[in-house]
């Protein structure tokens, strides 16, 4: 007996694709690749002298600045860095709508 040529066996069936978001300039990110705000506040507040919250969110350029003070300065400087990264961190983290590098909006 011939199976049905209209009739798909379960395991090739294809999966359904997640729930996607598009955010402006037609960029679609499922919800599992947002980032978070609470790491971006504890990175901030524990890795901020190294500019770790700005690696996280994908601005390079702020992030090798707060690197480059603390290190250029071997460490006399780094309380710049740090003020800096704590009150940056702490506005996104109470931003009603913080979004990444990418204009991708953090999740919670």
């Amino acid at each position: 007996m011939q199976p049905n040529p209209h009739q798909i066996p379960p395991q090739y069936v294809p999966h359904t694709a997640p729930q996607m978001n598009v955010y402006p300039g037609g960029l679609a990110i499922s919800p599992n690749n947002q980032k978070s705000k609470i790491a971006v506040l504890l990175f901030g507040i524990f890795l901020g002298i190294f500019g770790a919250h700005n690696f996280y969110l994908g601005y390079n350029g702020k992030a090798i600045a707060q690197l480059l003070i603390t290190v250029l300065s071997l460490g006399f400087l780094a309380f710049i860095s740090a003020i800096w990264a704590l009150i940056e961190s702490i506005m996104i983290f109470t931003s009603p709508m913080p979004v990444d590098g990418r204009g991708v909006p953090l999740r919670d």
